[in-house]
């Protein structure tokens, strides 16, 4: 049984299918430009996102919500966070009236 040269890596192949050195080059070069593609992405995302503002709750399962959004939005994203302190009546009756 005669094999390709430059074939490397057959197991899993059908058989007769050969995967060679040119095969996995170009399955690494499509992965590294992928790769790439998928950073710059992110790269100018972060760059958008400026200043924000997230209103905390006085009650425990806010909080941590809050602190969870800021750490994301801040470590993730680059934003800068400002976390304003409320409570629910006041809250709600800044939505009413708006």
């Amino acid at each position: 049984m005669q094999t390709e040269p430059n074939a490397v890596g057959n197991k899993g192949l059908k058989s007769g299918q050969r995967l060679t050195r040119e095969t996995i080059m170009k399955i690494k070069m499509f992965a590294a430009t992928a790769a790439m593609a998928l950073s710059f992405g992110a790269t100018s995302a972060s760059a958008d996102c400026g200043e924000v503002s997230i209103t905390e709750m006085d009650w425990a399962s806010s909080a941590v919500v809050t602190a969870v959004a800021n750490f994301l939005m801040t470590q993730g994203y680059g934003c800068d966070v400002q976390v304003v302190p409320s409570s629910t009546v006041p809250a709600l009756t800044s939505l009413a009236e708006t």
